[in-house]
């Protein structure tokens, strides 16, 4: 720009001062408008911290032999925490909570899937790591925001969604345990009848084995029991029952209609199963076991959301300043085209 330029933009700016001053002034009264007639945003916060070691202890159920009966892996507080912090940012959950406590009559828009949407923007996660010791090397701390134009329902609100998500994320570990709980009730219950059924049908088998003696014997005109010192072969015992290898018509007529009228009139075979009674204490054990959902804490909160007086929004004088910023520009703007025209002219 040479110095004849400068000066016939120096001489425009001069001549046209009020024109730049007005146009300065209108961009400043505008944003002063904008900011004014703005709806003030204030921003609440709470700050959440993972579950300590007792809050989630009940969730790791354990026998009277020590063995977990809820999975092999042990449930730990960040693995909880973890789960709590996916539930918290979950579409899913916000809407629930939104639509369940009828926020949208708070939020002003006639359609309701709107409100939820300025609903979902309005809150924010920020996940932070912090070294505090060996143990907690690892824990995520959440801070969750809220924007919203009533500062104290902002609160409230907040409050009331995070310990929603508390609670139902407690609620749904516990029910899962219990499930797992209930899943070795039955495949106990499984095992206990399958252990009986098996008994029932050794049982019919020995009676048959008895009549088909009984036959033998009464042929051979066998009343009495033959088995003596001399004849008896050895026995294998097994796990299940008792094998004898001497015949069994040996025993006599009357030795084998005995037992045969005394197994056909069993009514249990529970007494002669080896280990039942042990499986159906576990059973019943089972049946008793359920974790409450109050004895599950799945995060603790470290400070509520409380009431501010401080702005979020609209940043006032930040507006302001823009604005003035703007206003020089379009001012300068206007010179420059001012003098482009009257140079071509010339």
């Amino acid at each position: 720009m040479t110095d004849k330029n400068i000066n016939n933009f120096i001489d425009t700016v001069i001549e046209r001062k009020t024109v730049i001053i007005s146009i300065i002034l209108v961009s400043i009264f505008s944003s002063l408008i904008y900011v004014f007639s703005a709806t003030n945003l204030y921003k609440t916060s709470i700050y959440i911290i993972p579950p300590q070691a007792k809050d989630i202890n009940a969730l790791n159920v354990k026998d009277r032999d020590g063995n977990k009966l809820t999975g092999d892996e042990q449930i730990t507080p960040h693995k909880v925490y973890t789960f709590f912090m996916v539930n918290a940012q979950s579409r899913k959950y916000q809407r629930d909570f939104f639509f369940k406590n009828k926020l949208f009559n708070e939020f002003h828009s006639d359609k309701s899937e709107q409100g939820f949407k300025d609903f979902h923007k309005n809150m924010s996660f920020i996940i932070q790591s912090k070294v505090l010791s060996r143990d907690a090397r690892y824990e995520n701390f959440l801070t969750v925001s809220f924007i919203y134009h009533d500062s104290v329902q902002a609160a409230n609100i907040l409050n009331l969604y995070i310990d929603t998500v508390i609670k139902k994320t407690s609620k749904e570990l516990v029910n899962g345990v219990n499930q797992l709980i209930q899943n070795k009730r039955a495949s106990l219950q499984g095992e206990i009848a399958s252990k009986i059924n098996l008994a029932r049908r050794i049982t019919q088998d020995r009676i048959v084995q008895l009549e088909e003696a009984l036959k033998i014997a009464q042929k051979l005109n066998i009343i009495e029991m033959q088995v003596n010192a001399t004849n008896q072969q050895s026995v294998i015992i097994s796990e299940e029952n008792l094998l004898n290898n001497n015949p069994l018509y040996l025993y006599g007529s009357r030795a084998l209609a005995i037992e045969i009228e005394t197994l056909s009139e069993r009514s249990s075979e529970e007494s002669f199963v080896p280990g039942l009674r042990a499986l159906q204490q576990q059973a019943d054990t089972l049946n008793i076991i359920k974790v409450q959902a109050n004895a599950v804490q799945s995060a603790q909160i470290d400070q509520k959301a409380l009431p501010t007086t401080d702005r979020h929004s609209p940043k006032r004088k930040l507006i302001i300043f823009l604005g003035a910023i703007f206003g020089v520009f379009v001012a300068l703007l206007y010179v420059f085209l001012i003098t482009t025209v009257y140079r071509r002219k010339a």
